[in-house]
């Protein structure tokens, strides 16, 4: 579906791979250029690489702990004050 918009959109050639066939090295990834990951059809989590560095001694050296989440965002919920337990609308 999304090559298919792009197409109608004129934004480009975009690619679709199968995960299971590719690891990292095989893609080709711009810094802070959005990708779309879609599984089971039609969930789809945005990803933006903002940051590659060289591998080094002191990062994890197994390879099944990649791809390595060093950095993720927290998100605060407002609790409600009456329960303490709901979220807060």
């Amino acid at each position: 579906n999304i090559t298919e918009w792009a197409k109608e959109r004129n934004l480009g050639l975009m690619e679709s791979q199968q995960m299971e066939e590719s690891i990292f090295l095989d893609l080709k990834l711009r810094l802070g250029q959005p990708y779309v990951y879609v599984h089971q059809g039609d969930c789809e989590h945005l990803i933006i690489f903002s940051d590659i560095r060289l591998f080094s001694s002191e990062d994890p050296q197994d390879t099944r702990e990649y791809p390595y989440l060093a950095y993720r965002i927290r998100s605060r919920r407002n609790v409600c004050k009456v329960c303490m337990t709901r979220t807060a609308k």
